[in-house]
């Protein structure tokens, strides 16, 4: 487990977004050349062939990592239950479907074309990634784990943990260590029921250095 981990500033916070931004701003650029240069159009027909391949990359990303989460978790110290807003995004995966089912079945951009049909392909498969991660966050649980804190839809390992506060509203925001150099960090809303027991382990394991 963490020795301790540090606070987190709100210039902190900041500067992470700015980096979140940046980082997805510069891959939806990159992919939107690519796509532009290999079909040899415009940046603007382009745009929705590049959105759909940069969001089935970062789905598929999140389901890679739901997967190694699950194996290496471990045994459940405290189970949280379902997220607070778990059918809502039932409902959006309900959404995502219906958007899949309709792009399949008409060439909603340009009909009688086949960049029309490809378009449309596309914009459904948009439609099952966004379900498929829906359906990863509203059937997901927020559990302490022994080797770290499953997060609904994520594992945060003990051992990258760096800090942890509370907001008034009983959310929870975890930051952790990853590859990019400002941090990875998720709110994470906690049942009031299971408060004081969340912040019992946590500072426990997880103690903040002041």
């Amino acid at each position: 487990m963490a020795g301790g981990v540090t606070a987190v500033t709100p210039r902190q916070n900041w500067k992470r977004s700015l980096v979140y931004v940046a980082i997805g701003m510069a891959l939806l650029l990159a992919v939107l050349f690519a796509v532009s240069l290999i079909f040899e159009q415009s940046l603007w027909d382009s745009f929705p062939i590049a959105s759909a391949v940069l969001t089935g990359c970062l789905c598929l990303g999140s389901v890679v990592m739901w997967i190694y989460g699950h194996s290496i978790r471990g045994p459940v110290l405290l189970d949280c239950g379902a997220h607070p807003q778990k059918w809502l995004f039932l409902g959006m995966a309900v959404l995502g479907l219906f958007s899949c089912i309709l792009s399949a079945s008409f060439d909603v951009l340009e009909p009688d074309s086949e960049k029309g049909l490809t378009t449309g392909f596309l914009f459904g498969l948009c439609g099952v990634f966004a379900a498929v991660y829906s359906l990863m966050e509203g059937l997901g649980r927020l559990e302490i784990r022994e080797n770290g804190i499953w997060a609904y839809r994520r594992l945060i390992k003990g051992d990258s943990l760096r800090s942890h506060r509370w907001h008034s509203d009983d959310t929870l925001v975890l930051r952790w260590d990853s590859w990019i150099p400002s941090g990875g960090t998720q709110s994470v809303p906690v049942p009031p029921e299971h408060r004081d027991f969340v912040k019992e382990l946590l500072g426990k394991y997880y103690p903040i250095d002041q």
